[in-house]
């Protein structure tokens, strides 16, 4: 039975032009060919640090080191700035004209103590902390 479509009867141009766009169009296999090599600080990718960097330290007064792998530093006295043991930073602001400090967001709330302070966390409960010096 003859081929619907027989090479021989194709114009050598258009058999050409075929052969272009199927190489053209070719994709790498696992898409490693734009994948950027380990470098000598971070040997696997798949399992590097991919948290933020921590916020700089400009107007940090005070900071606390709470159980748990929690901690707190008070910026410009308006502030806090806590970071939770997973990494993420979480900033609530002062309530105002409270003696000692106390800082109330969300779910967290921060408050001075004579000896250090209480970190509360919603559906948690309090972390003891104590003065980072």
């Amino acid at each position: 039975m003859p081929s619907r479509f027989p090479i021989r009867s194709c114009p050598p141009i258009l058999i050409l032009v075929a052969t272009c766009a199927l190489i053209g169009c070719k994709r790498p296999d696992d898409g490693a060919a734009n994948t950027p090599p380990p470098t000598a600080t971070d040997p696997n990718p798949a399992t590097a640090d991919t948290t933020p960097p921590p916020p700089t330290d400009d107007g940090v007064s005070m900071r606390y080191l709470c159980d748990g792998g929690h901690a707190v530093a008070l910026v410009r006295g308006e502030l806090a700035r806590v970071t939770l043991a997973d990494g993420r930073v979480v900033e609530i602001p002062r309530i105002a004209d409270s003696a000692p400090p106390a800082y109330r967001g969300e779910a967290l709330s921060f408050e001075v103590g004579s000896d250090g302070g209480t970190l509360g966390q919603d559906e948690v409960g309090g972390f003891d902390c104590r003065a980072d010096e």
